[in-house]
């Protein structure tokens, strides 16, 4: 006695449209699955290497020592200005002068990984707005940087080059760039 073969049997037992409904369902299924997973992947415009991403985390870690001395800097010169002692402000020139020198290479750092970033993958970076307008606000938060030494050195001479006030409204003005370009970076904003 030979048990009939497994076709044979399904459909002495009504069972072979029910596999067969199954099995369509499983492929369907997997077939919309691995459509999700491709249209997940296919939002990124290039592939995303280890080295892109070695560049963009040391980028962020530059970006951030950059931001907590730009932050920090102005704050030494309002208490500058404020001071009426002599000693105090060489102190707070010395501390300025240092945090300015320390500083320096790190937006340097920055700024080069994220040239790095950009010849990853020039052609996309270089045509999207939201991009642009991020390279204008790094190069308007260069420039800031750079008239921030300007202000160390005179702070070195020895008065105030400006009043406590008008260091604490300068004082701000990373905030607006800091802003700017994680809104810009994160939410890649297409018009």
């Amino acid at each position: 006695n030979r048990l009939p073969e497994r076709a044979s049997f399904r459909r002495m037992c009504g069972l072979e449209n029910t596999c067969r409904h199954s099995l369509d369902q499983r492929e369907s299924s997997y077939a919309i699955r691995q459509e999700r997973q491709n249209s997940f992947t296919a939002v990124s415009p290039f592939k995303v290497n280890s080295l892109m991403l070695w560049l963009k985390a040391f980028h962020i870690m530059a970006v951030v020592c950059w931001f907590a001395g730009i932050f920090y800097l102005p704050r030494i010169m309002v208490y500058h200005a404020l001071s009426e002692r002599p000693e105090t402000r060489r102190q707070l020139a010395l501390m300025a002068r240092k945090l300015y020198r320390f500083t320096t290479p790190i937006a340097y750092a920055a700024i080069a990984l994220g040239a790095a970033m950009l010849a990853q993958t020039p052609a996309y970076y270089l045509s999207a707005p939201w991009f642009q307008l991020k390279l204008l606000a790094a190069a308007l938060l260069l420039a800031y940087h750079h008239y921030c030494g300007r202000l160390t050195r005179a702070l070195g001479d020895g008065a105030p080059p400006r009043t406590h006030a008008w260091f604490r409204i300068f004082n701000e003005v990373p905030v607006l760039f800091l802003v700017a370009i994680v809104l810009l970076a994160v939410l890649r904003p297409q018009w």
